[in-house]
């Protein structure tokens, strides 16, 4: 190739002539870049020009892709590494934070957040103990099982998401107060239909996607990946690139903003000790990057990522539709955009 077409990646459409040239890919991703545009702008065609700019010069990209729109954008002459999770890659159920699974399973914030939080403890127990079934509190006094559930460490992170559904029904109990019940957990009608509902979302995110398949089980595949182990080959190799389809555990904004979320903040924290510098490409990122409450910040690594990453070699290439979407955050530690057909008033202003 000539230095020219090496360095251009997109002709201007009033100029077709003009290609926009670049001087490295430092120049583009310097602070970060996001293409910005409505459906059928050709936001698309931008970032698979982009994309295909960056493999071509042998730069690093990691492609997270929660809907699978990309998956056959590649070939095996791209040096692009492809991992299906639930398919070929699993992690530890341990690797996710309470508030990872409340976004899976979109818990509201007054009592199915804490619900869950309850079962997936009571889990733990029992897979620190290597117990197969439930942990039951029904008929139990209430101090023995509370001096049980306190032998759960900061370690004893893994438990068995197939148990959970069962779980969430064991949950719902009270402190009796009659004869023989005192001081013994008994069950709560009232918390039996309350915790219904999450327990049926739990189940239908279980029967309708491969969710379940995403984390590792008891007795291993051995044929499987972990997915932390292959981010940090990744991370640790110069010229490969990686791309992550997560739609076959789901295609819902929750599960992709906890897949989006979990490799950002495992990425941000590892020591890059090789210092390979490398692109993390997410699609429609509004879908993933901004989720807020008054008790809580969700997807907060992209976020630490769009502020840190920079100073550890990682780059975010993103494109959102409309702006005001995506966090005020985020967006403002993007230095390149490239804009396509925006027309409303306020989302120039925000621009």
């Amino acid at each position: 190739d000539t230095e020219d077409g090496a360095n251009s990646f997109a002709y201007l459409s009033c100029f077709q002539d003009e290609a926009l040239r670049l001087v490295s890919p430092q120049t583009l991703f310097d602070r970060h870049l996001m293409v910005v545009g409505t459906t059928n702008s050709g936001k698309s065609t931008t970032a698979l020009s982009v994309l295909d700019w960056l493999i071509n010069a042998h730069k690093k990209v990691l492609l997270i892709d929660p809907t699978g729109e990309y998956k056959d954008s590649f070939t095996e002459d791209d040096e692009m590494e492809k991992l299906t999770l639930g398919c070929d890659t699993v992690v530890d159920s341990g690797s996710l934070s309470v508030l990872d699974w409340s976004m899976i399973f979109d818990c509201n914030e007054n009592t199915q957040q804490g619900t869950l939080s309850d079962a997936i403890r009571s889990l733990r127990y029992q897979a620190k103990f290597k117990r197969p079934d439930p942990f039951i509190k029904q008929g139990r006094i209430i101090t023995e099982v509370q001096h049980e559930l306190s032998k759960v460490g900061k370690d004893d992170t893994s438990f068995d998401v197939n148990l959970l559904p069962e779980q969430i029904t064991e949950e719902a109990v009270e402190e009796g107060s009659k004869g023989d019940e005192k001081g013994k957990y008994t069950r709560s009608t009232f918390r039996i239909n309350n915790y219904e509902w999450l327990r049926e979302k739990i189940l239908n995110q279980f029967d309708n996607t491969s969710f379940k398949n995403f984390f590792k089980k008891i007795h291993a595949d051995e044929n499987q990946k972990d997915l932390f182990s292959e981010l940090d080959k990744f991370a640790d190799k110069p010229k490969t690139s990686l791309y992550i389809n997560a739609s076959k555990i789901g295609t819902t904004d929750g599960i992709g903003g906890m897949v989006v979320d979990l490799i950002s903040n495992y990425l941000l924290n590892r020591r890059n000790e090789k210092g390979y510098p490398y692109v993390i490409f997410i699609d429609e990122v509004h879908r993933y990057a901004k989720r807020t409450t008054d008790q809580n910040s969700f997807y907060s690594g992209l976020t630490s990522i769009a502020r840190e990453g920079r100073k550890k070699g990682i780059f975010l290439f993103l494109t959102t539709q409309n702006p005001n979407d995506v966090s005020s955050e985020l967006l403002g530690q993007v230095g390149t955009l490239i804009i396509h057909r925006l027309t409303n008033a306020r989302e120039l202003g925000t621009i």
